[in-house]
């Protein structure tokens, strides 16, 4: 449980330092410092994922996750590198001016995190089963129960339609393709509601990526099938 809510507070840390307009620009950059220290320590503490990349067999879910990981951890850097170029405060004077004015690494800045906040989603969804698991231990939930079974499935469909809405108004697919946006119609909310936005197209992903482990899981036990056949 300790690992989760390690989880938890990098994602929380995450969701404040994309909403940067209803921050401090200073406490954004302490934010944005915090997250890829409390990422290192995920990194760490799941350090034997990297040891085992050279054993064990490589079939497509694998490959799958490991390219979502490894663009995670490419992203993480990038965001980094960029945010202390950018910075005004906690490195101001230490960067030079053509560095900290660069609007190609302005661009990146502030559109990596969307796709990095897609990668991330989709890697908790491939261990989500997991993750639900020991959810449901600790909160000593009846899985079988129409209660369990109907909530789940409200909550779901709440987190997906209004993550679709969210990607919308913070215009993502824009986001995505690098193109310069100073604002959108998510900005002009509280912060409170905009990261509530950001959770929920956050989760969209989620949801895909554990739709893929499901499909390749199940394809992987019909394969095991008609080989014991």
């Amino acid at each position: 449980m300790k690992r989760i809510l390690l989880d938890i507070l990098v994602l929380a840390l995450f969701l404040a330092v994309m909403s940067f307009h209803a921050l401090p620009k200073s406490l954004h950059e302490v934010l944005g410092l915090l997250f890829p220290l409390g990422a290192l320590v995920h990194l760490t503490l799941n350090r034997r994922w990297f040891s085992a990349l050279r054993s064990g067999k490589w079939d497509v879910m694998r490959c799958m996750s490991t390219l979502v990981n490894l663009l995670l951890v490419a992203s993480l850097i990038i965001i980094a590198a960029t945010g202390i170029c950018m910075s005004n405060y906690l490195f101001k004077g230490m960067i030079p001016l053509a560095l900290n004015r660069n609007m190609m690494l302005h661009q990146l800045h502030v559109s990596l995190p969307f796709a990095m906040m897609i990668l991330m989603g989709i890697h908790l969804g491939f261990h989500w089963q997991g993750w639900k698991q020991r959810l449901i231990r600790f909160f000593r939930w009846q899985e079988e129960s129409v209660a369990y079974l109907l909530g789940s499935r409200i909550v779901i469909i709440i987190l997906i339609g209004v993550g679709i809405y969210g990607s919308f108004q913070n215009r993502v697919l824009d986001r995505l393709l690098m193109k310069h946006i100073f604002a959108t119609p998510a900005t002009g909310l509280p912060g409170a509601a905009y990261a509530l936005l950001l959770l929920s197209i956050f989760f969209i992903y989620v949801f895909g990526g554990y739709g893929i482990q499901w499909i390749c899981q199940r394809h992987g036990n019909r394969k095991q099938q008609k080989k014991t056949v």
